[in-house]
C-alpha cells in the first residue's frame, strides 16, 4: 500500500479502502459535481453499475500481471501468488459436508489484503471512460451533463467501453441490476442499454437509489432516506424494549450510542435534513429512547438529555459539520478541497475564511 501511495499508482476516482477517503468523501464529490451542473441549468444522467460476484471472479494470473505492472515484484509478488494459489473450500450443512473444491479465481474475502488486491485489479477502469466515474471498491457509477445530445451518446459509448473492458478482464456486469437515474427537472430521460452477444437490456430507470448506504432520489432530497433510517432506528428501539425488563440510564446510553445513533448520523454531511419535519423525525428517535428509562420518563426532554449527558441531534449535526469542514480545510482528507476560501484579505481574522457561494439549486430546494 505504501508503494502504491508514494508512487500515486491508484486512481483518483477510487475511494474504497484508501487512507483519507471514505463513502462520505465519494458522495460529497459526486454531489458537488451534480449540483454545479444543475445550478448551470443542465441535467445529469447517472449510471449505477453492478458487478456479478465481483470479488469472486478476479482471475489470479491476470491480477498478478497487473501487480507486476504496478511494480510489485520479487519476494512480495511471490508471497501474494502463494497467498492466492492452492486454496480450497467446502460447504457444511447440518454436519454433512461437500467434497473439497479448488478455488480458481477471486480474492479471499474477510482478509486484510483481499480488498486492496481487488482495488488494484479494477484500478485501470477509469482510463476507458470518457465521462466522469467514481468508485468505492466494486460500487461504480458514471455520469455526465446530458443537456446536449452528444453527451448522451458519449455516456452510452462509455457503457459499451466498460462492457468491452469487463469482457477483457473476465468480470461481468449484472445488467438487470444496473440502473440509470435522471437528475434535473429538464432531464430528457434518455434510455441506455447494455448489449451483448446473447442479450440487449435497457437499463431500468430508478427514482431512488441506495448509493453507499445513502438513499438518493432524483431531486437530490433526503426525506425518504431520513424516513428509512428513522424506521430502522425505531425497530431497534422496539427490540431493546422487548429484550430488557429493566433499563438503567447507563445501559440505555450505551445501547443507544452503539446501536441507534450510528444509523441516524451516517454520512450526516451528505444527508443533513433540509426540512424541519425531517429534523424532528430524527430528534424524535432520541426523544423516545430517553423516555424508555423508567426513572427519567417524567422529566422533560431537555432534562433527560442533561441527566444522561447527551447532546441533541441538532447539536450533533452542527458539530459534525464543523469537524468535516476542519478536515477539508486542513487536508485531513486525501481528496480535492470542496470548500472555497474567500479571496478577501484583511488585517484581521485568518486565512481560512470561507467564500459564500450562491447556489440556485440549494435556494430552490429550501436548504
Amino acid at each position: 500500500m505504501q508503494h502504491l501511495t508514494i508512487n500515486r499508482l491508484l486512481s483518483e476516482c477510487q475511494h474504497g479502502f484508501m487512507e483519507g477517503r471514505s463513502c462520505t468523501t465519494q458522495l460529497m464529490e459526486c454531489l458537488e459535481i451534480w449540483t454545479s451542473i444543475l445550478d448551470n441549468g443542465g441535467s445529469v444522467d447517472a449510471i449505477y453499475l453492478d458487478y456479478a460476484k465481483a470479488f469472486d471472479k478476479v482471475p489470479h494470473e491476470r491480477l498478478l500481471r497487473k501487480l507486476y505492472g504496478y511494480g510489485v515484484r520479487g519476494v512480495v509478488l511471490d508471497w501474494i501468488r502463494s497467498f492466492l494459489s492452492e486454496r480450497r473450500q467446502k460447504v457444511v450443512i447440518n454436519g454433512e459436508s461437500s467434497p473439497w473444491a479448488d478455488v480458481l479465481s477471486g480474492v479471499p474475502q474477510g482478509s486484510v489484503l483481499g480488498p486492496l488486491l481487488f482495488v488494484c485489479y479494477i484500478n485501470d477502469l477509469p482510463e476507458v471512460v470518457h465521462t466522469t466515474v467514481r468508485m468505492f471498491a466494486d460500487d461504480t457509477k458514471i455520469f455526465t451533463d446530458v443537456s446536449i445530445p452528444e453527451n448522451q451518446r458519449e455516456l452510452q459509448d462509455d457503457i459499451n467501453r466498460l462492457l468491452a473492458w469487463a469482457d477483457k478482464w473476465q468480470l461481468t456486469f449484472n445488467a438487470d441490476k444496473c440502473k440509470v437515474m435522471h437528475i434535473g427537472s429538464n432531464n430528457p430521460g434518455h434510455d441506455y442499454e447494455m448489449s451483448s452477444e446473447v442479450s440487449n437490456v435497457v437499463l431500468e430507470e430508478t427514482m431512488v437509489e441506495k448509493d453507499l448506504g445513502v438513499n438518493i432520489d432524483n431531486q437530490l432530497k433526503y426525506s425518504q432516506h431520513t424516513e428509512i433510517k428513522v424506521n430502522k432506528a425505531n425497530k431497534l428501539l422496539g427490540m431493546i424494549r422487548r429484550s430488557y425488563t429493566y433499563i438503567d440510564p447507563e445501559s440505555m446510553t450505551i445501547l443507544y450510542k452503539s446501536l441507534i445513533r450510528p444509523h441516524l448520523e451516517y454520512a450526516h454531511a451528505v444527508t443533513y435534513p433540509r426540512y424541519e419535519k425531517d429534523a424532528n423525525l430524527i430528534e424524535g428517535v432520541q426523544r423516545r429512547a430517553t423516555k424508555m428509562i423508567p426513572q427519567l420518563k417524567d422529566l422533560s426532554y431537555t432534562e433527560r438529555l442533561t441527566a444522561l449527558k447527551l447532546p441533541s441531534m441538532y447539536y450533533r449535526r452542527g458539530r459534525g459539520d464543523m469537524i468535516e469542514c476542519y478536515k477539508y480545510l486542513h487536508g485531513k482528507y486525501n481528496v480535492q478541497p470542496l470548500l472555497p476560501c474567500s479571496d478577501i484579505r484583511t488585517t484581521r481574522g485568518n486565512s481560512l475564511k470561507l467564500a459564500k457561494v450562491r447556489s440556485t439549486v440549494l435556494l430552490t430546494a429550501g436548504r
